[in-house]
C-alpha cells in the first residue's frame, strides 16, 4: 500500500506511514453479497427466521400504504368540502366566457307577481315593459351564440320576434313586427321586418368591449370610462369579480337568506337590498362615498321585499345552467334559466340573421285574454304619463312667456305633435319634449284659460288608442274619456 500524504510504499498492515508519520486509513472489510446483507449467515436457523422477517416487512408496507391513502382520502374530502362556492363560480363564468358557447334561455313569466309590481307605484316605463314580460304568453324561448374573439368575434342574441347581432362590423338589429304588434300595436298585417345598423363610435366602444371576452380589463383600458368610473364609482372597479367571490364565499353573510349545494348545484335565496348594501360597503371595492351614500339611500325608498333564488350549476369547470328567479314581497316576478351547451361548436349559419318568429307561446300572435287586461293597463298608464308630462310643458312654458312679459296664447288647441307651429313657443317645446318617440309623438289635445293656466291636456298615439288626461286621469281601462271633452271621476 501506500502512504496518502507522502506517496512512499508501506507494509499494508501499517498503521503509520514509517518515512512521514501521517496516519494511514484503514482496510476496507470485504464486500458482503446481497443475501448475507438482508439474511445473515446463511444456516438453518436463519433459513427457518426468514420468512417471519418478510412477512413482518410486507405488513409493514402495506400498513404505510394504508395510511398514505387514507390520509389522502380525507384529505380530497375535507378540501371539497371546504370549497367556496364563490371562487367557484366566478371561476367558472370566468372560464366559459372565455370560450364559444351557446345558451339556451328560457323566461317564464308569473301574472301574479307582475300584477303585484304593477299595484305599486311603478313609473311608466316599468310596468310597460313587465305587461310586455306577461303578455308574452308565460313563456319565452331564446338563443345565444359567441363565436371568437377580437376581430373574430361574433354574437347573435335571437329572441324569435327581435334579433341582434355583434360583429366587426358593428350592431345591428332586426325585428318582426308582426307578432310585437300584437302587443304594443301598430303593426302591419304582413310580416314586416325592420333592420338597423348601429354604426357610430358608441356602437364601436360596445363592440370592442364585448370582443375582448374580458369586460373589465376593456374597460380599464379606455381612458375616458376608466376615468369616469374611478372618479364616480370606485378606484377599484376591475376587482368586481373578486369582490362577488368574496361576497358569495360568505354565506353566512346577512345578505344570504339561504345556501345549499345539492346535486352539484350552489343554491343561494339571496336578500338583494342587503346585497346591494354589502357592495357599497365593500373594503376591496372601496366605492365612492358618494355613490355609496346614493345606493344607501334608494335601497332605503324601496318598501317591498325584493328576494332572489339563484342556482348555479358547473360542469367541467364551465358553467352549466343559471337559473334566477326574483320576487317582490313574495310574488315571483318570473324565472330565467340559462343552459350552456355545445362549447367550442358554435356554426357560422347559428351567427347569421334567420326568419323572424315569434317563439313565445302566443297561438297566431293572439294575446290571451287574461294577458290583454295588463297590457291594456299598461297603454293607459303610458298615455296619461305623457298626458302629465304635456302639461307640465305647457304650464312652464305659458309662466315664462308671462314672467318675460310676452302675451300668453289662450285658447283651444288640437294637433299632430310633429305637426307642431314652430313660431308657437309652447308648440315648439311640446315638439322638443316628445321628439325622442320619433313618428309615435302622438296628438295633442289642450285648453289654456285667459289668465293663461292650464285648465286640462289630453294626448293619445291615434283615434284609436287609449287617451290619457291630466289632471283628473282616467285609472281603470273602461272608463271612457271623450276626445275634447274634461271628464272627472
Amino acid at each position: 500500500m501506500y502512504c496518502i500524504k507522502c506517496g512512499s510504499q508501506i507494509a499494508d498492515n501499517s498503521v503509520f506511514c514509517p518515512y512521514c508519520g501521517a496516519k494511514t486509513q484503514a482496510p476496507a472489510p470485504a464486500p458482503q453479497t446481497t443475501a448475507e446483507v438482508f439474511a445473515g449467515p446463511q444456516d438453518s436457523t436463519a433459513a427457518a427466521a426468514k420468512p417471519k422477517k418478510n412477512l413482518k416487512l410486507a405488513l409493514i408496507i402495506i400498513a404505510v400504504i394504508a395510511f398514505i391513502g387514507l390520509a389522502v382520502g380525507i384529505t380530497f374530502i375535507i378540501v371539497d368540502a371546504f370549497k367556496k362556492p364563490g371562487t367557484e363560480i366566478v371561476s367558472a363564468f370566468e372560464k366559459t366566457m372565455k370560450e364559444d358557447f351557446k345558451a339556451d334561455i328560457q323566461l317564464k313569466a308569473n301574472i301574479k307577481g307582475i300584477s303585484a309590481l304593477m299595484g305599486k307605484d311603478t313609473d311608466a316605463s316599468s310596468t310597460s315593459a313587465m305587461s310586455l314580460l306577461g303578455a308574452m304568453g308565460m313563456k319565452y324561448d331564446a338563443e345565444l351564440y359567441v363565436k371568437g374573439k377580437g376581430d373574430d368575434f361574433r354574437a347573435k342574441l335571437d329572441l324569435g320576434m327581435a334579433q341582434m347581432k355583434v360583429d366587426s362590423e358593428g350592431m345591428t338589429s332586426s325585428i318582426s313586427t308582426q307578432s310585437l304588434g300584437n302587443i304594443i300595436g301598430g303593426a302591419d298585417s304582413f310580416d314586416e321586418e325592420n333592420t338597423k345598423a348601429f354604426d357610430d363610435e358608441d356602437s364601436r366602444r360596445i363592440f370592442d368591449i364585448v370582443a375582448s371576452r374580458d369586460i373589465l380589463k376593456a374597460v380599464s383600458e379606455d381612458e375616458e370610462l376608466d376615468e369616469l368610473l374611478k372618479k364616480n364609482f370606485s378606484e377599484n372597479y376591475t376587482k368586481l369579480d373578486d369582490v362577488f367571490e368574496e361576497l358569495l364565499n360568505d354565506t353566512d353573510a346577512d345578505y344570504i337568506i339561504d345556501y345549499s349545494k345539492k346535486d352539484g348545484a350552489y343554491n343561494y335565496t339571496i336578500d338583494v337590498k342587503k346585497l346591494v348594501k354589502a357592495l357599497a360597503d365593500n373594503k376591496t371595492l372601496d366605492m365612492k362615498k358618494d355613490s355609496a351614500k346614493g345606493i344607501k339611500a334608494s335601497i332605503k325608498e324601496i318598501k317591498q321585499d325584493i328576494v332572489a333564488d339563484i342556482s348555479v350549476s358547473i360542469s367541467g369547470g364551465k358553467l352549466d345552467t343559471v337559473k334566477i328567479t326574483p320576487k317582490i314581497d313574495k310574488n315571483e316576478i318570473g324565472t330565467v334559466t340559462i343552459t350552456f351547451k355545445n362549447y367550442g361548436d358554435v356554426s357560422d349559419k347559428d351567427l347569421e340573421f334567420s326568419e323572424s318568429k315569434t317563439n313565445s307561446g302566443l297561438s297566431n300572435g293572439a294575446l290571451a285574454p287574461s294577458m290583454l287586461g295588463y297590457v291594456n293597463k299598461s297603454k293607459l298608464k303610458t298615455a296619461n304619463a305623457n298626458a302629465k308630462m304635456a302639461f307640465t310643458v305647457i304650464a312652464s312654458e305659458a309662466t315664462d312667456l308671462e314672467v318675460d312679459g310676452e302675451y300668453v296664447p289662450s285658447g283651444t288647441y288640437n294637433f299632430q305633435i310633429e305637426n307642431y307651429d314652430p313660431d308657437d313657443k309652447i308648440q315648439a317645446s311640446l315638439y322638443e319634449n316628445f321628439s325622442y318617440l320619433g313618428d309615435k309623438m302622438g296628438e295633442i289635445y289642450y285648453v289654456i284659460d285667459s289668465d293663461g293656466s292650464v285648465k286640462f291636456v289630453q294626448w293619445r298615439q291615434d283615434s284609436s288608442s287609449f287617451i290619457g288626461q291630466y289632471p283628473g286621469p282616467a285609472t281603470n281601462t273602461d272608463d271612457t274619456i271623450e276626445w275634447g271633452t274634461f271628464t272627472t271621476y
